[in-house]
């Protein structure tokens, strides 16, 4: 991170920083036109969870009931949350100071930067993990490799062959903490 990323002290050792997991669970594949329904954030600070975020978002349009029936979140479970621009300061704000880490991070960058750029006045500006040049760390590289033998690479089954907890898969919060 030294060097590579503004907003982050130069003097700190990487076992201090604080690592944010995010997850993101959508309306669909397509970050250009689908919309986030629900954002998890799980903080690391020396191998332990230190901070815990979780929000349903209402997206403003249906839900296909083929996404409801992976992620469980229905319309009427985000009918009355608050939409993406409403808590988007709250977003920065977890994110500020930690190095942002996502498994198949592209996906999930892809619809938090998304939703930014479309919510108008929210000051996201000093959090590094919403700068465009940030790098974000992303485990399925390296379960690629250190699975190379394995047929699938989700983050169930990966989990599942480290031992690693995750019992409800395509939540947003437990996903992150996987």
């Amino acid at each position: 991170i030294r060097g590579l990323a503004e907003g982050f002290a130069p003097d700190v050792a990487w076992q201090e920083l604080d690592v944010a997991l995010l997850d993101v669970e959508t309306t669909g594949r397509d970050a250009s036109v689908d919309r986030v329904v629900e954002v998890g954030i799980v903080v690391g600070r020396r191998g332990e969870i230190v901070a815990r975020y979780n929000w349903l978002v209402n997206p403003g349009i249906p839900i296909p009931p083929e996404v409801s029936q992976i992620h469980h979140i229905t319309d009427d479970m985000v009918a009355d949350k608050p939409r993406f621009e409403v808590i988007a300061s709250e977003i920065a704000q977890a994110l500020r100071g930690c190095v942002p880490a996502a498994y198949n991070a592209q996906f999930d960058r892809a619809f938090l930067m998304g939703e930014f750029a479309r919510a108008r006045g929210v000051d996201a500006s000093g959090v590094a993990a919403l700068a465009r040049e940030t790098e974000w760390l992303d485990p399925l590289v390296w379960a690629r490799h250190i699975q190379d033998n394995e047929k699938s690479r989700a983050l169930g089954d990966v989990a599942a062959r480290l031992g690693v907890s995750l019992e409800n898969a395509h939540r947003a919060e437990d996903d992150a903490e996987a």
